[in-house]
């Protein structure tokens, strides 16, 4: 282990210098603190033995810049001080020294407190090896959920579509790297529009997965396949939930999630859906009326017979829907105040008439001001879907 000696006294420094390589020790011995440290700086040494007194930079001096600078290593400092010397040993405290040895240097002491600063710098080190590996792991997995998080929102739609007389405008405030919210909408016939929303129950991976892999799985073509019977045309979004609960429903597993599945045909002016568990979509009609639509429903995957019903309302040209998920109801105050869904209903009351990204944008930052810019506790999903009227 390397040693590097300051003090201003060739004797001094060449009794150290023997008494410390007969110890097996590498040493360098050096005249004053500017010396020292710039040894310390240079080389790898993990111990200093200083004298307070030298000219130039002292060794209080020495200390304090020593614990300003970052070595990347930790630096076991002995000051040696004359007897008696309290104010020094108490500043020398506060410039950052470890420990002090009275003059004339007692050799037994001495090796005696290098063994032990000896023994601390070896768990030093063998810490500090294991911290950068357990920051390289980190690295990895970050890396990893950036992954993850890029592919996860690459299974979203563009943030403003048009299909079939509807436009959706959506947001997506994730409250980690990786969420359990998933949304996505479909042309699934002449004049017919699919869509949904999900949340998975819980935070992070686990949600995540579960997510992606429903994502995947509701493709156009699923829904086109499940929502629509085949012989007569009609439109059973209750069937995507049927199949999705028979695929991912599994005995013990802690994962589900809610669902709202929902089926546009313009030509009939008509929503029918499916509501299993998820927060019920806010209705504005063009006659200024506004209402929630659904009465919650079973959650998907919770029960393998889990029973799914479906709903039927018009919606015609002028009329909106949003559909979110309840990390924006639930996103609570300072006081865990909830913001609430008649919160949600009067913010988009207030923007019936802007242009849905206006309206969007308005109620993020009503979240934002609501929550006090504190990180958001659960994924927020934001889908306003708009019935244009015909050119």
């Amino acid at each position: 282990m390397q040693v590097v000696v300051a003090d201003d006294d060739l004797g001094e420094r060449l009794v150290l210098k023997t008494v410390l390589s007969r110890l097996n020790y590498e040493v360098e011995a050096t005249e004053d603190g500017a010396a020292a440290l710039e040894a310390l700086e240079r080389g790898s040494a993990s111990i200093l033995l200083t004298d307070i007194t030298m000219p130039e930079m002292d060794g209080l001096e020495l200390v304090r810049r020593l614990r300003e600078t970052d070595l990347g290593r930790y630096i076991y400092v002995i000051v040696f001080t004359g007897l008696g010397a309290s104010e020094a040993r108490m500043r020398g405290l506060e410039a950052g020294a470890d420990e002090f040895m009275s003059k004339p240097i007692d050799t037994a002491s001495l090796v005696a407190r290098l063994r032990a600063a000896e023994r601390l710098m070896t768990y030093e080190r063998d810490l500090r090896a294991k911290n950068q590996r357990l920051q390289e792991a980190n690295r990895i997995i970050k890396d990893d959920l950036d992954a993850a998080a890029s592919a996860q929102r690459a299974l979203l739609p563009d943030p403003d579509v048009r299909i079939c007389g509807c436009r959706f405008s959506s947001v997506f405030l994730p409250s980690r790297a990786v969420s359990g919210d998933v949304f996505n909408h479909f042309r699934i016939g002449e004049g017919r529009v699919g869509f949904f929303g999900a949340d998975v129950s819980g935070h992070g991976v686990r949600a995540a997965l579960a997510a992606v892999a429903l994502g995947y799985m509701a493709s156009e073509e699923f829904f086109t396949n499940m929502a629509v019977r085949r012989d007569d045309g009609t439109l059973q979004p209750k069937r995507v939930a049927d199949v999705l609960n028979a695929r991912f429903f599994r005995e013990g597993a802690e994962t589900y999630f809610t669902l709202f599945v929902g089926t546009i045909d313009e030509r009939l002016d008509r929503l029918v859906y499916c509501q299993a568990g998820y927060p019920s979509p806010l209705l504005l009609g063009s006659n200024g009326r506004a209402r929630f639509v659904g009465e919650g429903g079973m959650p998907v995957a919770l029960l393998s017979d889990a029973i799914f019903d479906e709903g039927s309302i018009g919606f015609a040209p002028g009329d909106r829907l949003v559909v979110y998920s309840d990390g924006v109801t639930e996103a609570a105050n300072a006081s865990g105040e909830p913001f609430g869904a008649e919160r949600l209903a009067s913010s988009m009351r207030d923007m019936r008439g802007d242009l849905p990204q206006v309206a969007l944008d308005h109620l993020t930052r009503q979240l934002a001001a609501w929550t006090e810019g504190e990180p958001l506790e659960d994924d927020v999903s934001l889908i306003i879907i708009d019935r244009e009227n015909p050119q």
